[in-house]
């Protein structure tokens, strides 16, 4: 799991980056284990231990035989899959799933940022596993959102302990119901579910349906979190929003689901500068899948190790002005080289391998926010992130409403 020590949190940011200025982009962390703080070692150490994960093994394994196989392979195969989940027939249904969670909110005075988490997770599921029933999705997105309220808002109660396990479990039978029900049936399904159930034969039933909650896991924050803070980014600016609605505004429905992206300029450099300035999550804790070397530092197999977009998406060493929301940096003419630097859905070889669904959802939601739904923030509204693992944008309250025509 992606999570945060102490000294790599986002509230001492300015204290880990200040102690990389002054001794080193490998540093020994309060946790005991190590920080690799500069996009060329934390690339070559991440890829070096990349080649040495495998697919955790199960209880079952105890009993049955199975073979082990390596997360590059699994990558591939999610990777394949969401280069075919991005057609315009399957954004054009995401699209509409959107709306409809957009509709669900209009009327009312609400919290934004979690409002905005479950318009991009919920319609997320059927890409992951499709055709459950509606017993089994409720049961994902109640799993979806104990993962919201633990990752992103950090609430963790002990006496919850066993509510959140029976929700997990839940899930889980969710999960492996809707798979062996394909396997008896022959049925096949254009989701993650389906390319992983390709693996069934050599690693089980129960390691596949771990394998869907991985990926269920990983539409559990950051998609929402980077569209709550797109949101906040259009409040505060709305000069940029006035073009993302101009950029919007000749195109059809079937262009956008399409994505135009030579056609909407502004809105992609928009985009851009919303992921790199929030980077979430801000740190990346890695544990060492064998023994490994940086700068003469030893990471012994176990260890954990750290690394961090964060820092790198707000070094003065990368970027000019590099605090300031600026989303014309990334205009051809003034674009640095930002290969290795600029991560925002992970360092390469352990990247988000959905990151072309998660372009693509944004993309649509831009659409929706300026074509369709407006928001309007409460009167009292002060724009405020709260940098706690998550760029949490605070208090984001106000109105959604629908657009009338020629608004």
């Amino acid at each position: 799991m992606q999570g945060m020590s102490n000294e790599g949190s986002a509230i001492a940011a300015e204290r880990l980056a200040a102690r990389v200025e002054r001794e080193g982009p490998v540093l020994k962390l309060e946790t005991g284990g190590i920080g690799v703080f500069c996009p060329e070692l934390a690339g070559k150490v991440d890829k070096e231990n990349s080649e040495h994960l495998f697919v955790v093994e199960s209880l079952a394994d105890l009993f049955r035989r199975h073979e082990r196989v390596r997360w590059s392979e699994v990558r591939s195969l999610i990777a394949t899959r969401s280069a075919e989940l991005t057609s315009a027939q399957t954004l054009e249904a995401l699209q509409s799933r959107m709306r409809q969670a957009l509709d669900a909110l209009c009327g009312r005075e609400l919290d934004a940022t979690p409002a905005v988490w479950k318009v991009m997770a919920h319609p997320l599921v059927p890409l992951v596993i499709d055709g459950l029933d509606a017993r089994g999705t409720a049961a994902i997105e109640r799993a979806l959102h104990l993962r919201y309220t633990t990752q992103v808002e950090q609430v963790i109660h002990r006496r919850h302990l066993l509510r959140n396990f029976l929700i997990g479990r839940a899930e889980s039978r969710a999960i492996a119901a809707e798979l062996k029900r394909r396997v008896r049936s022959g049925r096949s399904a254009l989701d993650y579910a389906q390319s992983l159930l390709s693996l069934r034969e050599r690693i089980g039933l129960d390691k596949v349906t771990y394998l869907v909650t991985v990926q269920l896991i990983a539409i559990s924050g950051v998609p929402g979190m980077m569209a709550a803070c797109l949101l906040l980014a259009m409040q505060m600016h709305p000069h940029w929003r006035q073009r993302i609605e101009e950029e919007f505004a000749p195109l059809s429905d079937a262009e956008i689901h399409a994505l135009p992206i030579a056609r909407i300029p502004c809105t992609m450099r928009f985009l851009k500068e919303v992921m790199r300035l929030y980077s979430t999550p801000f740190n990346n804790r890695r544990v060492a899948a064998c023994d490994l070397q940086v700068e003469g530092e030893a990471i012994a197999e176990g260890t954990v190790f750290e690394l961090s977009s964060f820092i790198q998406h707000r070094s003065a060493k990368y970027w000019d002005d590099p605090l300031q929301f600026d989303p014309d940096r990334w205009l051809p003419e003034r674009r640095k080289r930002t290969a290795g630097i600029y991560v925002p859905y992970g360092f390469p070889t352990r990247s988000c391998v959905g990151s072309a669904v998660g372009n693509a959802q944004l993309v649509l939601l831009c659409a929706l926010l300026a074509r369709e739904f407006r928001f309007t923030p409460s009167a009292d509204y002060r724009p405020e992130v709260r940098m706690e693992g998550f760029a949490i944008p605070a208090a984001l309250h106000g109105t959604f409403s629908r657009r009338t025509a020629g608004a």
